[in-house]
């Protein structure tokens, strides 16, 4: 029984929420076909919310990404975690960070109680502090509702005035350095999950968006969510048995993703996914390689889900 609140499954992965299907919700049929379909009063109220947010979407604030931004506080998979969130700002603020970068699972789900709630806390907590949050997607998101906010002229999907989306190959200027940001991965326990629910095809890079990055040329440090890395720690040999088709399908998205940094060749990528904090490489055809820096989880110790950034460092390295 699917009720307003999210289902959650103790799996070995990400928590599994099960939304209400919000294509139905927000079909052609307006606002009122919203609240007559949608299963409670409470789960419309959010999607109206939501749906004004939308209509609302060309008012919000959305500055262009500060070329000097200062330290830079990096993490990894949130999972819609409020407390994860709180944490993150507050630990921005004691280091002197103005903007957080989530690599991936940030947690959007917009229609449920409990994704609106952790979107709004972490809102207000950014609106008092002045830090600001942007992020790129994961496999855990609810693309449907994702993909119907506009984007920005700018390039950036606006999600409050403080809380910023990174479109798949969306690059911005920090310090000097080209930047990159590509989200997306698949989701080994697919099969444990309902599509337009809590899986949603669209959490796999394409290849048209492989091609179209690959296309604009080099960057010097990529966000993602996936890992380019030569080897990840503990996967292999499938210790938690997931689906060998899961299994290949992981494995074309990471060569899909290790194509497209071998032909954009940053000097780092930084990522989440994996939910461990982990320093690897990429080694490249010509023998260069490329240093990969993954990271953890909410639940982990802020040391393992973060990394703190100097984008001016990294332009004079």
């Amino acid at each position: 029984m699917r009720g307003e609140e999210p289902v959650r499954a103790n799996l070995n992965t990400c928590s599994l929420w099960y939304p209400p299907n919000p294509m139905e919700l927000i079909a052609a049929g307006g606002h009122n076909h919203v609240v007559s379909m949608a299963r409670s009063a409470a789960t419309a109220r959010l999607l109206l919310d939501f749906l004004g947010r939308v209509e609302n979407a060309s008012a919000l604030d959305c500055p262009t990404l500060n070329p000097d931004p200062g330290l830079v506080l990096l993490a990894g998979d949130l999972h819609g975690n409020t407390g994860a969130g709180l944490s993150l700002i507050d630990r921005a603020v004691d280091v002197g960070a103005a903007t957080i970068a989530v690599l991936g699972d940030f947690g959007w789900w917009p229609s449920t109680s409990r994704g609106r709630a952790f979107v709004e806390d972490l809102d207000s907590g950014l609106t008092e502090t002045g830090v600001r949050l942007v992020w790129v997607d994961g496999n855990h998101e609810s693309f449907d509702l994702l993909n119907t906010v506009p984007v920005h002229d700018n390039g950036l999907r606006p999600i409050t005035d403080h809380i910023t989306h990174l479109p798949r190959g969306y690059r911005w200027n920090w310090a000097g350095k080209d930047w990159l940001a590509l989200g997306g991965a698949t989701s080994l326990d697919r099969e444990r999950r309902d599509e337009g629910y809590s899986w949603f095809a669209q959490e796999e890079i394409t290849e048209e968006e492989a091609d179209a990055v690959i296309g604009a040329g080099h960057a010097d440090v990529m966000l993602v969510h996936d890992s380019p890395a030569d080897e990840i720690p503990g996967i292999a040999g499938n210790p938690q048995r997931f689906p060998a088709l899961e299994v290949h399908r992981a494995g074309a998205h990471r060569f899909r993703l290790r194509s497209v940094v071998a032909r954009v060749v940053p000097t780092v990528v930084f990522h989440g996914h994996y939910h461990q904090r982990f320093t690897g490489q990429m080694m490249l055809s010509d023998g260069g390689r490329v240093l990969t820096e993954g990271l953890g989880r909410d639940g982990d110790t802020l040391g393992d889900l973060t990394l703190l950034v100097d984008p001016q460092r990294m332009a004079r390295a």
